[in-house]
């Protein structure tokens, strides 16, 4: 069975390769592109203890040379892309807001200083708004922007005409509703399967009509790659 990977470039091909390692055969077929805010902003560190990433991209665009702060990664893609950016004290969730959240409040204190979030324009994690719940001060600063797609891949069309079953995979709300917004027939949909990063993600995808609908066990990658490489999805 072919797998449809739906992320945005470069992480898109990452996760095609990771695919492939683990004997399963994957596309890309990005639904959004995102690109850096022009012009680049300044970032300013004055009072920061800490810098936040709640994906790779945070890190991909964060402009300023400073790599001796901490960073809170949300997930194991995060922290590579901060590894590669050369940080070196990196603590790192599980993959989850709710998880990056619990790692900030253990090793993060009020009395530190402020915590700096670099995001996406429009973030829809509540991240901010728990941890200044929770007694700290957040700045948040917009890096990157993500732009969804006009119309689905033409690969992704093919796939999806093709009697032969594909796996669609989604690992956002957002994405799963671009795909929903852009698909001009959802009978199609009955031939093939998703497979969707968490449950928040597959109360979007999962209402769309598919033969079937998988859950990751844990919102990484490598879950989602052990899940499909244990299912037997061929009909």
């Amino acid at each position: 069975m072919r797998h449809i990977i739906t992320r945005a470039s470069p992480d898109g091909e990452h996760t095609v390769s990771l695919f492939h390692e683990a004997g399963l055969s994957a596309i890309a077929a990005p639904l959004f592109t995102v690109t850096a805010i022009t012009p680049p902003p300044v970032v300013t560190l004055d009072g920061v203890s800490a810098l936040i990433f709640t994906s790779a991209n945070g890190v991909r665009y964060f402009p300023n040379q400073t790599r001796t702060l901490p960073v809170f990664a949300v997930g194991d893609a995060t922290r590579r892309q901060a590894e590669k950016q050369h940080f070196t004290h990196i603590l790192t969730a599980h993959g989850s807001s709710d998880e990056l959240f619990e790692l900030i409040v253990r090793h993060a204190s009020h009395d530190d200083g402020v915590l700096y979030h670099g995001t996406q324009r429009h973030p829809r994690s509540m991240l901010k708004k728990r941890l200044e719940q929770a007694g700290f001060e957040v700045r948040q600063q917009v890096l990157y922007d993500a732009h969804p797609a006009d119309t689905l891949p033409a690969n992704l069309m093919t796939s999806l005409t093709s009697r032969e079953p594909c796996c669609v995979t989604f690992y956002s709300p957002r994405t799963a509703g671009i795909f929903a917004s852009l698909l001009p027939d959802k009978d199609c949909l009955r031939h093939h399967d998703c497979c969707c990063l968490s449950d928040t993600v597959a109360s979007i995808a999962a209402p769309l009509g598919w033969r079937h609908c998988h859950i990751s066990n844990a919102p990484t990658t490598n879950a989602m790659i052990d899940l499909l490489a244990r299912r037997n999805l061929t009909p």
